[in-house]
């Protein structure tokens, strides 16, 4: 069999063309390994950083909520989201900054051009409308914070609230006696997702409850108790 020198000279020990196409193809099948492994790595890493990011924005609501006689701040009131009132409780601007700590590293669609910012996370339509933490009666399992659809019409923004499909008000029935919220609308896109949770991290969402802990809920488990009543 021919054999191929590594610098051609006399006497140097050579490669067979077999030898050097089985170590090509042990190298193809490592790197084809190396990919899924790394991509996991990747989801895992933006999940961990989302939770970080939830967990520092609800450490700002209890500062504002001891400031304002337990008050939670409001979602939206049509011209300021819940992240421009807690800016001065984190020491963070809304800006077009990926990095933010109130954008999930795990979004997925660019910043549009002339956008004042970028928030990606969605506050609690029932809860984010001046309600006082002691008014929740199982804070423990109610959320008030969680990853929201980005909405590509909108400046590539989140809705400041979940809001549909009724994820907060879905009662449990005859078919549903759980109460688990069907999953729907998880994707990015038009304004159809608007108000939508996303679940981005592997089929989860993350969720900011209402005693500061964040979990993780995969989709299709969100139950009815997740959305919590008031006293």
């Amino acid at each position: 069999m021919k054999t191929i020198g590594v610098s051609g000279r006399s006497g140097e020990k050579a490669f067979t063309l077999i030898e050097l196409l089985v170590v090509v193809s042990i190298i193809g099948i490592l790197a084809s390994l190396a990919v899924p492994a790394l991509s996991s790595a990747n989801v895992r890493a933006e999940a961990i950083g989302c939770v970080s990011n939830l967990r520092e924005i609800g450490m700002a609501v209890e500062i504002y909520a001891a400031d304002h006689c337990g008050v939670l701040p409001v979602a939206w009131d049509g011209s300021t989201t819940y992240a421009t009132v807690l800016e001065p409780y984190i020491s963070q601007k809304v800006t077009t900054d990926k990095k933010n700590v109130f954008v999930c590293p795990g979004n997925i669609l660019p910043v549009a051009q002339g956008s004042a910012g970028i928030i990606t996370y969605s506050m609690h339509d029932k809860l984010g409308s001046g309600v006082r933490l002691i008014q929740i009666k199982s804070p423990a399992t109610t959320f008030l914070f969680t990853d929201g659809t980005q909405v590509r019409d909108n400046g590539s923004l989140s809705s400041a609230t979940v809001w549909l499909p009724n994820e907060l008000i879905y009662p449990t029935s005859a078919t549903n006696p759980e109460g688990i919220v069907p999953a729907t609308g998880d994707s990015d896109g038009g304004w159809d997702v608007q108000g939508n949770i996303r679940y981005r991290h592997g089929h989860a969402a993350n969720f900011l409850m209402a005693d500061g802990h964040v979990e993780a809920i995969k989709a299709g488990a969100l139950r009815y108790k997740n959305g919590g009543t008031c006293e």
